[in-house]
C-alpha cells in the first residue's frame, strides 16, 4: 500500500463523489453528472499551514494533477489554488 508525501506547497486531496441522483430521486447518466470542485485533504507538503488533513476544500478545476494511488482517484493541488474550505454549517 501505497500514501503520497506531496512538494512543499503541494497537497495531496481525494476527490469527492459527485452526486448520482437528482434530489428528487431521478438517476444521472454519466455525461449528466457535473464534477464538484471539492475534496478531501489526505496528506500535505511541508510548507502548507492553511490546510490540515481531513478539511475539505474547493479548488481550482484547471489546476489540479490528476492521479492513481492503489487503483483510487487523488489528486495534487498547490497551495494558491485553494479557493476556500468547507465548513459544517449546524442550524
Amino acid at each position: 500500500m501505497f500514501t503520497v508525501k506531496p512538494a512543499p506547497n503541494q497537497l495531496f486531496v481525494k476527490p469527492v463523489e459527485a452526486a448520482r441522483t437528482t434530489s428528487s430521486g431521478f438517476f444521472l447518466t454519466e455525461n449528466a453528472i457535473e464534477k464538484p470542485r471539492m475534496a478531501d485533504v489526505v496528506n500535505v507538503g511541508d510548507s502548507v499551514r492553511r490546510y490540515s488533513q481531513g478539511d475539505r476544500i474547493i479548488y481550482k478545476s484547471y489546476a489540479v494533477t490528476e492521479v492513481k494511488v492503489n487503483g483510487d482517484d487523488y489528486m495534487l493541488v498547490a497551495e494558491e489554488d485553494i479557493l476556500g474550505t468547507v465548513l459544517e454549517v449546524k442550524e
